[in-house]
């Protein structure tokens, strides 16, 4: 049996009232969904329903509410920020989690939790300070990797908070350092298949050596998504793709930020001893100085690298960059 609440309450009570007769009308509830107005929403009323396993609350919770469903294998949360968390979350048959919350709060959930067959986290995470991203985002990935060592799917999208007067975010230019201090720990997962980590509106400085690591840490990852600001002067080589090609064998798509290409960058470049079956490789952009063309060069490379690659210039144009003025152009 599944129930889902929706909606806006003029009354506050009124959601649990609908969420406590729905669980004793039905006592082989197996799934709830709730996202209402008010905002928080107590869940302790479902322990009474024991055979729950999946729960998806688009409110602000109690998560010790949840702890006593000894069959709960999915939980979808949001948690309100600044709440400390004093004792320890166990969670014997959770597969798949998703928290939508801050960097901090995050981090003291993931350094609490015992969710052992855990094998799918996805983060959501608001992020007010672009100075102090790294440094917040950093430890709450270490938590990650120290508390779900085996995962095998993990899905960060981090965005600015919606403390934020603008609804309409830009890129934050206030954020300093490199993408790979940022997720470091998150080397440290070998069996990662799935794989997004989305920073579109930070910049953070992306070198091809980052590239290598990764594609060396992650050898099964099949789709990953890595997704940053760019800024000149930040950018990893496009030629360091050829790590993913050497090291991930599983690779069906590869979607990456912009990235620099300079002239001889392909020389002496190792390449693999056969061409590697990827589908689908998208990079935002790829920048070089104007004097320099390019195109075919990078077309070269794809072409004895990734051959089946659909590869989506097209969409994404190239930038040729002016190294002397800055001036910026297309390349048709």
């Amino acid at each position: 049996m599944k129930i889902c609440l929706k909606g806006n309450r003029e009354d506050p009570d009124e959601p649990e009232q609908a969420l406590s007769e729905a669980c004793e009308r039905t006592p082989h509830l197996e799934t709830v969904s709730i996202a209402v107005n008010p905002w928080r929403i107590s869940l302790s009323i479902v322990h009474r329903n024991p055979d729950l396993h999946s729960v998806s609350v688009h409110a602000q919770v109690t998560i010790q509410d949840l702890t006593q469903l000894a069959e709960l294998s999915h939980l979808s949360v949001v948690l309100g920020e600044g709440r400390a968390l004093s004792s320890t979350l166990l969670f014997p048959s959770l597969r798949r989690l998703a928290v939508r919350s801050g960097w901090d709060t995050i981090r003291d959930l993931l350094e609490r939790v015992q969710a052992p067959h855990t094998h799918t986290l996805t983060l959501h995470v608001s992020h007010a300070d672009p100075t102090q991203l790294i440094p917040s985002a950093r430890a709450s990935l270490q938590a990650t990797a120290s508390t779900f060592p085996a995962l095998e799917t993990l899905l960060v999208h981090s965005m600015r908070s919606m403390r934020n007067p603008i609804w309409d975010f830009p890129v934050a230019l206030d954020t300093e350092g490199a993408f790979i201090s940022t997720i470091e720990p998150l080397l440290s997962l070998r069996r990662l298949g799935h794989l997004t980590l989305d920073f579109r509106l930070f910049i953070l400085h992306l070198a091809s050596d980052d590239v290598r690591k990764m594609a060396e840490a992650w050898p099964d990852v099949e789709e990953p998504v890595i997704e940053a600001a760019s800024a000149d002067g930040v950018r990893a080589g496009f030629e360091s793709i050829v790590h993913f090609a050497r090291g991930c064998p599983r690779l069906r798509a590869l979607r990456l930020p912009a990235m620099d290409l300079a002239a001889g960058a392909f020389a002496g470049l190792e390449y693999p001893k056969e061409p590697h079956a990827l589908r689908d490789l998208d990079v935002a952009e790829v920048v070089f100085p104007r004097e320099a063309d390019l195109s075919g060069e990078m077309t070269g490379f794809i072409q004895r690298v990734f051959p089946k690659a659909a590869v989506p210039f097209a969409q994404h144009p190239i930038v040729v960059t002016d190294e002397e003025s800055g001036d910026r152009s297309r390349l048709v």
